[in-house]
Protein backbone atom coordinates (compact mmCIF):
# COMPACT_ATOMS: atom_id res chain seq x y z
CA UNK A 1 0.00 0.00 0.00
CA UNK A 2 3.17 2.51 0.65
CA UNK A 3 4.18 1.83 -3.21
CA UNK A 4 0.56 3.04 -4.22
CA UNK A 5 0.66 5.95 -2.12
CA UNK A 6 3.91 6.92 -3.35
CA UNK A 7 3.07 6.58 -6.79
CA UNK A 8 -0.52 8.39 -6.17
CA UNK A 9 1.54 11.46 -4.55
CA UNK A 10 4.58 11.81 -7.09
CA UNK A 11 1.37 11.39 -10.09
CA UNK A 12 -0.50 13.88 -7.88
CA UNK A 13 2.13 16.07 -7.94
CA UNK A 14 3.17 16.20 -11.22
CA UNK A 15 -0.40 16.82 -12.70
CA UNK A 16 -0.59 19.93 -9.77
CA UNK A 17 2.90 21.36 -11.19
CA UNK A 18 1.27 21.20 -14.94
CA UNK A 19 0.46 24.34 -15.41
CA UNK A 20 -1.99 23.36 -17.90
CA UNK A 21 -4.14 21.29 -15.43
CA UNK A 22 -4.28 24.29 -13.28
CA UNK A 23 -5.43 26.61 -15.95
CA UNK A 24 -7.43 23.69 -16.92
CA UNK A 25 -8.72 23.15 -13.40
CA UNK A 26 -9.94 26.85 -12.80
CA UNK A 27 -11.69 27.41 -16.04
CA UNK A 28 -13.75 24.36 -14.93
CA UNK A 29 -14.55 25.68 -10.97
CA UNK A 30 -15.40 29.11 -12.47
CA UNK A 31 -18.15 27.22 -15.02
CA UNK A 32 -19.08 25.59 -12.50
CA UNK A 33 -19.56 28.54 -10.30
CA UNK A 34 -21.90 30.45 -13.00
CA UNK A 35 -23.89 27.40 -13.95
CA UNK A 36 -24.85 27.00 -10.43
CA UNK A 37 -25.50 30.72 -9.72
CA UNK A 38 -26.92 31.32 -12.71
CA UNK A 39 -29.50 27.35 -12.28
CA UNK A 40 -30.02 29.23 -8.72
CA UNK A 41 -30.93 32.24 -9.69
CA UNK A 42 -33.22 31.01 -12.69
CA UNK A 43 -34.64 28.34 -10.37
CA UNK A 44 -35.68 30.84 -7.83
CA UNK A 45 -37.29 33.06 -10.31
CA UNK A 46 -39.37 31.22 -11.93
CA UNK A 47 -40.25 29.45 -8.46
CA UNK A 48 -41.23 32.69 -7.16
CA UNK A 49 -43.51 33.67 -10.08
CA UNK A 50 -45.40 29.87 -10.13
CA UNK A 51 -46.07 30.96 -6.66
CA UNK A 52 -47.31 34.23 -6.83
CA UNK A 53 -49.43 32.98 -10.15
CA UNK A 54 -50.59 30.08 -8.31
CA UNK A 55 -51.61 32.57 -4.97
CA UNK A 56 -53.29 35.32 -7.94
CA UNK A 57 -55.00 32.11 -9.26
CA UNK A 58 -56.66 31.09 -5.51
CA UNK A 59 -58.09 34.58 -5.10
CA UNK A 60 -59.69 34.78 -8.18
CA UNK A 61 -61.08 31.47 -8.29
CA UNK A 62 -62.61 32.40 -4.57
CA UNK A 63 -63.35 35.89 -5.40
CA UNK A 64 -65.10 35.15 -8.66
CA UNK A 65 -68.47 35.70 -6.81
CA UNK A 66 -71.98 34.35 -7.64
CA UNK A 67 -72.47 31.62 -10.19
CA UNK A 68 -74.03 28.46 -11.22
CA UNK A 69 -71.75 25.61 -10.14
CA UNK A 70 -71.64 24.33 -13.15
CA UNK A 71 -70.52 27.41 -14.74
CA UNK A 72 -68.16 27.84 -11.74
CA UNK A 73 -66.41 24.18 -13.27
CA UNK A 74 -66.25 25.89 -16.95
CA UNK A 75 -64.94 28.89 -15.55
CA UNK A 76 -62.31 26.13 -14.33
CA UNK A 77 -58.77 26.92 -12.63
CA UNK A 78 -54.91 26.57 -13.46
CA UNK A 79 -52.84 24.73 -11.58
CA UNK A 80 -48.91 25.08 -11.99
CA UNK A 81 -46.13 22.89 -11.65
CA UNK A 82 -43.50 23.58 -8.10
CA UNK A 83 -40.15 24.15 -9.22
CA UNK A 84 -37.85 21.80 -7.69
CA UNK A 85 -34.80 23.00 -5.71
CA UNK A 86 -32.47 20.67 -7.71
CA UNK A 87 -33.81 21.60 -11.20
CA UNK A 88 -30.65 24.07 -10.38
CA UNK A 89 -28.29 21.31 -10.96
CA UNK A 90 -30.53 19.49 -13.61
CA UNK A 91 -33.14 21.12 -15.12
CA UNK A 92 -33.29 17.91 -17.36
CA UNK A 93 -36.61 18.12 -19.56
CA UNK A 94 -38.48 21.13 -17.40
CA UNK A 95 -37.57 23.74 -20.16
CA UNK A 96 -39.34 20.89 -22.95
CA UNK A 97 -42.73 20.35 -20.61
CA UNK A 98 -45.21 22.66 -19.81
CA UNK A 99 -45.58 24.32 -16.81
CA UNK A 100 -49.20 24.51 -15.74
CA UNK A 101 -52.21 22.62 -16.43
CA UNK A 102 -55.73 24.16 -17.14
CA UNK A 103 -58.81 21.92 -15.63
CA UNK A 104 -62.48 22.80 -16.70
CA UNK A 105 -65.15 20.52 -17.12
CA UNK A 106 -65.43 18.72 -20.01
CA UNK A 107 -62.29 18.36 -20.97
CA UNK A 108 -58.57 17.77 -19.81
CA UNK A 109 -55.64 19.51 -20.94
CA UNK A 110 -52.27 18.81 -21.64
CA UNK A 111 -49.39 20.96 -19.54
CA UNK A 112 -49.26 24.12 -21.20
CA UNK A 113 -46.63 26.55 -21.71
CA UNK A 114 -43.19 25.16 -22.25
CA UNK A 115 -40.17 27.38 -21.45
CA UNK A 116 -38.25 26.59 -24.77
CA UNK A 117 -40.84 28.39 -26.52
CA UNK A 118 -39.82 31.63 -24.61
CA UNK A 119 -35.78 31.18 -25.05
CA UNK A 120 -33.53 32.95 -27.09
CA UNK A 121 -32.32 30.72 -29.81
CA UNK A 122 -28.67 30.71 -27.95
CA UNK A 123 -30.32 29.15 -24.92
CA UNK A 124 -32.31 26.85 -27.92
CA UNK A 125 -29.00 25.41 -28.85
CA UNK A 126 -28.19 24.40 -24.90
CA UNK A 127 -27.39 25.66 -21.73
CA UNK A 128 -24.71 25.53 -19.60
CA UNK A 129 -25.73 23.26 -16.20
CA UNK A 130 -23.94 21.40 -13.62
CA UNK A 131 -25.16 18.50 -14.63
CA UNK A 132 -23.72 19.27 -18.08
CA UNK A 133 -20.23 20.09 -16.18
CA UNK A 134 -20.27 17.25 -14.29
CA UNK A 135 -21.04 14.52 -17.20
CA UNK A 136 -19.48 16.22 -19.94
CA UNK A 137 -16.49 18.54 -19.11
CA UNK A 138 -15.37 16.31 -16.22
CA UNK A 139 -14.98 13.34 -18.36
CA UNK A 140 -12.76 15.42 -20.66
CA UNK A 141 -10.81 16.25 -17.85
CA UNK A 142 -10.48 13.06 -16.55
CA UNK A 143 -9.16 11.75 -20.13
CA UNK A 144 -6.37 14.21 -20.35
CA UNK A 145 -5.31 12.98 -16.69
CA UNK A 146 -5.52 9.30 -17.56
CA UNK A 147 -4.72 8.59 -20.95
CA UNK A 148 -0.98 8.36 -20.74
CA UNK A 149 -0.78 6.90 -17.15
CA UNK A 150 0.69 3.40 -18.67
CA UNK A 151 1.49 4.39 -21.97
CA UNK A 152 2.78 7.85 -20.74
CA UNK A 153 5.60 5.70 -18.86
CA UNK A 154 5.97 3.00 -21.22
CA UNK A 155 7.09 5.42 -24.22
CA UNK A 156 9.29 7.32 -21.96
CA UNK A 157 10.87 3.57 -21.14
CA UNK A 158 9.78 4.02 -17.05
CA UNK A 159 7.05 1.77 -16.86
CA UNK A 160 9.95 -1.31 -17.03
CA UNK A 161 12.13 0.08 -14.47
CA UNK A 162 8.91 0.53 -11.82
CA UNK A 163 8.10 -2.79 -12.43
CA UNK A 164 11.58 -4.27 -11.80
CA UNK A 165 11.70 -2.30 -8.23
CA UNK A 166 9.79 -4.75 -6.94
CA UNK A 167 6.68 -2.45 -7.38
CA UNK A 168 3.06 -5.09 -7.98
CA UNK A 169 0.64 -4.47 -10.74
CA UNK A 170 -2.33 -4.09 -8.30
CA UNK A 171 0.27 -1.40 -6.41
CA UNK A 172 0.66 0.36 -9.83
CA UNK A 173 -2.89 0.20 -10.48
CA UNK A 174 -4.35 1.35 -7.26
CA UNK A 175 -1.46 4.54 -7.92
CA UNK A 176 -2.63 5.72 -10.55
CA UNK A 177 -5.99 5.44 -9.62
CA UNK A 178 -5.16 7.57 -6.49
CA UNK A 179 -2.76 9.65 -8.61
CA UNK A 180 -5.68 10.51 -11.38
CA UNK A 181 -8.37 11.41 -8.61
CA UNK A 182 -6.53 13.24 -6.26
CA UNK A 183 -6.09 16.44 -8.32
CA UNK A 184 -10.38 16.02 -9.04
CA UNK A 185 -11.11 16.56 -5.45
CA UNK A 186 -9.52 20.32 -6.00
CA UNK A 187 -12.37 20.54 -8.56
CA UNK A 188 -15.06 18.61 -6.98
CA UNK A 189 -14.97 19.44 -3.13
CA UNK A 190 -15.09 22.95 -3.83
CA UNK A 191 -18.22 22.15 -6.51
CA UNK A 192 -20.02 20.70 -4.31
CA UNK A 193 -19.40 23.42 -1.57
CA UNK A 194 -20.27 25.59 -4.07
CA UNK A 195 -23.43 23.91 -4.98
CA UNK A 196 -24.63 22.96 -1.25
CA UNK A 197 -24.30 26.90 -0.52
CA UNK A 198 -26.30 28.02 -3.61
CA UNK A 199 -29.06 25.60 -3.31
CA UNK A 200 -29.22 26.09 0.49
CA UNK A 201 -29.34 29.56 1.00
CA UNK A 202 -32.26 30.01 -2.17
CA UNK A 203 -35.51 28.61 -0.31
CA UNK A 204 -37.04 26.20 -2.18
CA UNK A 205 -40.40 26.54 -3.92
CA UNK A 206 -41.33 23.63 -1.31
CA UNK A 207 -40.20 23.85 1.82
CA UNK A 208 -41.08 20.34 2.48
CA UNK A 209 -39.69 19.14 -0.77
CA UNK A 210 -36.95 15.90 -0.05
CA UNK A 211 -33.98 17.99 -1.10
CA UNK A 212 -30.72 16.46 1.02
CA UNK A 213 -31.76 12.79 -0.03
CA UNK A 214 -31.89 13.68 -3.59
CA UNK A 215 -29.03 15.88 -3.27
CA UNK A 216 -26.40 13.13 -2.02
CA UNK A 217 -27.65 10.92 -4.66
CA UNK A 218 -27.39 13.15 -7.36
CA UNK A 219 -23.48 13.42 -5.85
CA UNK A 220 -23.51 9.48 -5.75
CA UNK A 221 -24.18 9.27 -9.35
CA UNK A 222 -21.90 12.33 -10.93
CA UNK A 223 -19.16 10.38 -8.54
CA UNK A 224 -19.50 7.37 -9.80
CA UNK A 225 -20.19 8.18 -13.52
CA UNK A 226 -16.12 9.85 -13.02
CA UNK A 227 -14.91 6.68 -11.44
CA UNK A 228 -15.92 4.95 -14.54
CA UNK A 229 -13.98 7.27 -16.77
CA UNK A 230 -11.03 7.09 -14.26
CA UNK A 231 -11.26 3.24 -14.64
CA UNK A 232 -11.99 3.59 -18.37
CA UNK A 233 -9.06 5.80 -18.76
CA UNK A 234 -6.27 3.51 -16.67
CA UNK A 235 -8.01 0.48 -18.82
CA UNK A 236 -7.46 1.75 -22.32
CA UNK A 237 -4.22 3.57 -21.63
CA UNK A 238 -2.67 0.04 -20.16
CA UNK A 239 -3.78 -1.55 -23.50
CA UNK A 240 -3.02 1.63 -25.95
CA UNK A 241 0.87 1.01 -27.54
CA UNK A 242 1.11 5.11 -27.54
CA UNK A 243 -0.38 7.79 -25.74
CA UNK A 244 -1.83 9.04 -28.80
CA UNK A 245 -3.43 5.99 -29.02
CA UNK A 246 -4.27 6.27 -25.55
CA UNK A 247 -5.79 9.73 -26.10
CA UNK A 248 -7.61 9.17 -29.42
CA UNK A 249 -9.64 6.15 -28.30
CA UNK A 250 -10.33 7.83 -25.15
CA UNK A 251 -11.60 11.08 -26.97
CA UNK A 252 -13.78 8.67 -29.21
CA UNK A 253 -15.59 7.16 -26.37
CA UNK A 254 -15.93 10.84 -24.35
CA UNK A 255 -17.26 11.94 -27.67
CA UNK A 256 -19.77 9.23 -28.80
CA UNK A 257 -20.98 9.31 -24.44
CA UNK A 258 -21.03 12.95 -24.62
CA UNK A 259 -22.63 13.97 -28.49
CA UNK A 260 -24.18 11.10 -30.31
CA UNK A 261 -25.40 8.73 -27.74
CA UNK A 262 -28.25 10.84 -26.21
CA UNK A 263 -29.61 11.65 -29.65
CA UNK A 264 -29.25 8.99 -31.33
CA UNK A 265 -31.14 6.96 -28.43
CA UNK A 266 -33.94 9.43 -28.10
CA UNK A 267 -34.50 9.10 -31.59
CA UNK A 268 -34.44 5.50 -31.33
CA UNK A 269 -36.86 5.23 -28.79
CA UNK A 270 -39.25 7.32 -29.98
CA UNK A 271 -38.96 5.12 -33.16
CA UNK A 272 -39.76 2.53 -31.21
CA UNK A 273 -42.37 3.61 -29.44
CA UNK A 274 -43.65 6.71 -31.14
CA UNK A 275 -46.04 8.82 -29.35
CA UNK A 276 -48.63 10.90 -30.93
CA UNK A 277 -48.16 15.03 -31.49
CA UNK A 278 -50.74 17.52 -29.29
CA UNK A 279 -53.17 18.01 -32.27
CA UNK A 280 -53.29 14.13 -33.02
CA UNK A 281 -53.92 13.41 -29.61
CA UNK A 282 -56.37 16.21 -29.51
CA UNK A 283 -58.07 15.09 -33.03
CA UNK A 284 -58.14 11.18 -31.61
CA UNK A 285 -60.05 12.37 -28.68
CA UNK A 286 -62.62 14.69 -30.24
CA UNK A 287 -63.29 12.44 -33.12
CA UNK A 288 -64.08 9.88 -30.66
CA UNK A 289 -66.46 12.33 -28.93
CA UNK A 290 -68.07 13.20 -31.92
CA UNK A 291 -69.10 9.44 -32.52
CA UNK A 292 -71.17 9.94 -28.79
CA UNK A 293 -75.33 11.06 -29.19
CA UNK A 294 -75.37 14.09 -29.03
CA UNK A 295 -77.19 16.01 -25.83
CA UNK A 296 -80.74 15.79 -26.98
CA UNK A 297 -80.11 12.19 -27.78
CA UNK A 298 -78.84 11.71 -24.31
CA UNK A 299 -81.36 13.66 -22.50
CA UNK A 300 -83.79 11.66 -24.83
CA UNK A 301 -82.65 8.22 -23.75
CA UNK A 302 -82.52 9.49 -19.85
CA UNK A 303 -86.20 10.49 -19.74
CA UNK A 304 -86.92 7.01 -21.50
CA UNK A 305 -85.12 5.02 -19.24
CA UNK A 306 -86.51 6.66 -16.31
CA UNK A 307 -90.14 6.20 -17.77
CA UNK A 308 -89.12 2.79 -18.10
CA UNK A 309 -88.54 2.72 -14.19
CA UNK A 310 -84.75 2.08 -14.34
CA UNK A 311 -84.97 4.77 -11.25
CA UNK A 312 -87.47 2.91 -9.52
CA UNK A 313 -84.86 1.61 -6.64
CA UNK A 314 -82.93 4.62 -6.44
CA UNK A 315 -83.65 8.00 -5.99
CA UNK A 316 -85.38 9.48 -8.74
CA UNK A 317 -83.59 12.39 -11.18
CA UNK A 318 -84.84 16.02 -9.98
CA UNK A 319 -83.88 17.37 -13.44
CA UNK A 320 -83.29 15.28 -16.25
CA UNK A 321 -80.81 17.55 -18.05
CA UNK A 322 -78.86 17.55 -14.82
CA UNK A 323 -78.37 13.91 -14.49
CA UNK A 324 -77.83 13.61 -18.71
CA UNK A 325 -75.00 16.58 -17.82
CA UNK A 326 -73.30 14.77 -14.81
CA UNK A 327 -73.49 11.13 -16.66
CA UNK A 328 -72.04 13.08 -19.93
CA UNK A 329 -69.48 14.52 -17.09
CA UNK A 330 -68.27 10.97 -16.28
CA UNK A 331 -68.27 9.87 -19.42
CA UNK A 332 -65.93 11.93 -20.40
CA UNK A 333 -63.42 11.98 -17.33
CA UNK A 334 -63.37 8.22 -18.05
CA UNK A 335 -62.48 8.83 -21.77
CA UNK A 336 -59.72 11.53 -20.86
CA UNK A 337 -58.31 9.21 -18.25
CA UNK A 338 -58.19 6.38 -20.68
CA UNK A 339 -56.69 8.13 -23.35
CA UNK A 340 -53.94 10.12 -20.98
CA UNK A 341 -53.14 6.81 -18.87
CA UNK A 342 -52.13 5.24 -23.00
CA UNK A 343 -50.34 8.59 -23.47
CA UNK A 344 -48.61 8.43 -20.52
CA UNK A 345 -47.58 4.67 -20.52
CA UNK A 346 -46.24 5.64 -24.62
CA UNK A 347 -43.80 7.95 -23.01
CA UNK A 348 -43.09 5.68 -20.03
CA UNK A 349 -42.41 2.87 -22.72
CA UNK A 350 -39.92 5.77 -24.49
CA UNK A 351 -38.13 6.23 -21.43
CA UNK A 352 -37.61 2.72 -21.06
CA UNK A 353 -36.23 2.10 -24.21
CA UNK A 354 -33.77 5.21 -23.43
CA UNK A 355 -32.81 3.07 -20.57
CA UNK A 356 -32.46 0.06 -22.03
CA UNK A 357 -30.21 1.33 -24.86
CA UNK A 358 -28.14 3.48 -21.49
CA UNK A 359 -27.05 0.14 -21.19
CA UNK A 360 -24.63 0.88 -23.91
CA UNK A 361 -23.28 4.01 -22.72
CA UNK A 362 -23.00 4.57 -18.99
CA UNK A 363 -23.77 8.57 -19.25
CA UNK A 364 -26.68 8.08 -20.85
CA UNK A 365 -27.41 6.05 -17.58
CA UNK A 366 -26.29 8.71 -15.73
CA UNK A 367 -28.17 11.51 -17.21
CA UNK A 368 -31.71 9.06 -16.57
CA UNK A 369 -30.97 9.35 -12.62
CA UNK A 370 -29.93 12.75 -12.35
CA UNK A 371 -32.61 13.98 -13.75
CA UNK A 372 -34.83 11.30 -12.17
CA UNK A 373 -33.34 13.36 -8.69
CA UNK A 374 -33.29 16.52 -9.61
CA UNK A 375 -37.04 16.16 -9.88
CA UNK A 376 -36.85 16.57 -13.61
CA UNK A 377 -37.21 13.64 -15.79
CA UNK A 378 -40.52 11.76 -17.91
CA UNK A 379 -41.88 10.04 -14.53
CA UNK A 380 -41.58 13.50 -12.80
CA UNK A 381 -43.77 15.20 -14.94
CA UNK A 382 -46.22 12.39 -15.18
CA UNK A 383 -46.77 12.14 -11.14
CA UNK A 384 -47.49 16.17 -12.26
CA UNK A 385 -50.17 15.24 -14.46
CA UNK A 386 -51.53 12.67 -12.59
CA UNK A 387 -52.09 14.94 -9.84
CA UNK A 388 -53.23 17.74 -11.66
CA UNK A 389 -55.89 15.28 -13.03
CA UNK A 390 -56.81 13.52 -9.43
CA UNK A 391 -57.49 17.34 -8.34
CA UNK A 392 -59.84 17.99 -11.25
CA UNK A 393 -61.86 15.04 -10.52
CA UNK A 394 -62.12 16.47 -7.15
CA UNK A 395 -62.81 20.02 -8.22
CA UNK A 396 -65.92 18.46 -10.67
CA UNK A 397 -67.35 16.35 -7.87
CA UNK A 398 -67.82 19.03 -4.86
CA UNK A 399 -69.62 21.39 -8.39
CA UNK A 400 -71.14 18.75 -10.03
CA UNK A 401 -72.14 17.31 -6.61
CA UNK A 402 -73.99 20.56 -5.10
CA UNK A 403 -75.88 20.87 -8.60
CA UNK A 404 -76.90 17.57 -8.12
CA UNK A 405 -78.13 17.75 -4.49
CA UNK A 406 -79.88 21.04 -5.38
CA UNK A 407 -83.36 18.82 -5.73
CA UNK A 408 -84.98 21.95 -8.06
CA UNK A 409 -86.41 21.77 -11.17
CA UNK A 410 -84.53 25.35 -12.10
CA UNK A 411 -81.17 23.48 -11.38
CA UNK A 412 -79.12 25.73 -14.15
CA UNK A 413 -80.29 28.85 -11.73
CA UNK A 414 -79.31 27.84 -9.08
CA UNK A 415 -76.14 29.87 -7.78
CA UNK A 416 -73.35 29.91 -5.01
CA UNK A 417 -70.91 31.91 -3.67
CA UNK A 418 -67.30 31.65 -1.89
CA UNK A 419 -68.79 29.56 0.62
CA UNK A 420 -68.73 26.76 -2.43
CA UNK A 421 -65.61 27.56 -3.83
CA UNK A 422 -63.86 27.42 -0.52
CA UNK A 423 -65.12 23.88 -0.60
CA UNK A 424 -62.01 22.91 -3.73
CA UNK A 425 -58.93 23.00 -1.92
CA UNK A 426 -56.03 25.08 -3.28
CA UNK A 427 -53.99 22.73 -5.47
CA UNK A 428 -51.21 20.80 -3.11
CA UNK A 429 -48.72 18.86 -5.23
CA UNK A 430 -46.61 16.30 -3.19
CA UNK A 431 -43.04 15.60 -4.59
CA UNK A 432 -42.26 11.83 -4.56
CA UNK A 433 -39.47 10.67 -2.52
CA UNK A 434 -35.92 10.39 -3.31
CA UNK A 435 -36.55 6.49 -3.28
CA UNK A 436 -39.48 6.79 -5.39
CA UNK A 437 -37.46 8.36 -8.03
CA UNK A 438 -34.71 5.51 -7.57
CA UNK A 439 -37.56 2.83 -7.95
CA UNK A 440 -38.70 4.65 -11.16
CA UNK A 441 -35.34 4.62 -12.77
CA UNK A 442 -33.88 1.65 -11.11
CA UNK A 443 -32.94 0.11 -14.67
CA UNK A 444 -29.95 3.04 -14.82
CA UNK A 445 -28.84 2.16 -11.15
CA UNK A 446 -28.07 -1.53 -12.25
CA UNK A 447 -26.45 0.12 -15.78
CA UNK A 448 -23.98 2.53 -13.65
CA UNK A 449 -23.07 -0.04 -10.96
CA UNK A 450 -22.65 -2.35 -13.84
CA UNK A 451 -20.54 -0.02 -15.56
CA UNK A 452 -18.73 0.49 -12.30
CA UNK A 453 -17.46 -3.30 -11.80
CA UNK A 454 -16.99 -3.80 -15.21
CA UNK A 455 -14.97 -1.11 -16.14
CA UNK A 456 -12.78 -1.54 -12.37
CA UNK A 457 -12.12 -5.69 -13.66
CA UNK A 458 -11.59 -4.31 -17.16
CA UNK A 459 -8.96 -1.88 -15.50
CA UNK A 460 -7.53 -4.58 -13.46
CA UNK A 461 -7.30 -7.19 -16.52
CA UNK A 462 -5.37 -4.78 -18.53
CA UNK A 463 -3.31 -4.05 -16.12
CA UNK A 464 -2.29 -7.45 -15.13
CA UNK A 465 -1.50 -8.26 -18.83
CA UNK A 466 -0.42 -5.20 -20.35
CA UNK A 467 3.17 -5.36 -21.80
CA UNK A 468 6.03 -3.15 -20.28
CA UNK A 469 8.09 -2.79 -22.94
CA UNK A 470 7.47 -0.84 -26.00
Amino acid sequence: MRDAFTIAVKDATETWRDGRFRSAAGLLILLIIAAVAGGVHNQSEIARQHRDAQRAERDVWLEKGDMNPHAAAHYGAFVFKPVQPLSAIDPGLDPFVGVFVFLEAHKQQLARHRPIEDATPTRRLGQLTPASVALVLLPLLIVSLTFSSFAGEREHGTLRPLMAMGISRRSLLTGKALGAMLPLVAIIVPAVVIGAVFVWTNAPADPEAPVAARAVAMLAVYLAHALIWVGLGLAVSARARTQGTALIVLLALWFLNAFVAPPLAMATAKWIDPSPSAIEFAASIQDEKDSWPTWDARVEDLTTRFLDGEFASTMAPSNVEVTALLESEADETALYNRRFDALFAQYARQAHTFERIGTLAPTLAARSLSMAFAGTDEAHDRQFSAAASAYRTQMLTTLNGELAAYGQFNTFDYTRGRDLWEKVPPFDYEVPSAAWALSSRAWSAIVLAGWLVTVSIAAAWSVVSMKVGP
